[in-house]
């Protein structure tokens, strides 16, 4: 597969990127692997909406550059609030996530790394739905 272009190629991204961290945390449930993938869910669902609702104004080569969550959620027009970001788990991704988690060994927080994952999965489930209401 080409880099994604399209709404339906990030969607399916987002979700094989949510089956790598269940396996991750299923077979190591202290690594940080699994929500440094899930923080992936949320990237890929977040441009999948981009793209959809093409709302940002944002050619498909920027968006595939962008590794920023709070940036990608500025760019859908989105609010932490339109996503019930209210509880620490879905949070989390949104004031900590990095890309750079690859190089991390631990968590600082004391955030219950399958709380985490369950919040990503959540996230990223509802801006896919979100998505799939767009035209």
């Amino acid at each position: 597969m080409n880099d994604p272009s399209t709404s339906e190629e990030w969607i399916a991204i987002a979700e094989g990127r949510g089956r790598d961290a269940q396996a991750i945390f299923e077979n190591e449930p202290a690594s940080i692997g699994s929500v440094y993938m899930a923080g992936y869910v949320i990237e890929c669902s977040l441009k999948a909406y981009i793209l959809k609702a093409y709302n940002a104004g944002l050619s498909k080569t920027e968006v595939r550059k962008i590794h920023n969550l709070r940036s990608l959620l500025q760019d859908a027009n989105l609010r932490p609030s339109d996503l019930s970001l209210s509880d620490a788990a879905k949070m989390f991704y949104f004031s900590q996530w990095t890309p750079n988690f690859r190089y991390y060994s631990t968590l600082e927080g004391g955030y219950g790394m399958e709380d985490l994952l369950r919040g990503a999965s959540s996230v990223g489930k509802y801006i896919r739905r979100l998505a799939g209401r767009l035209k």
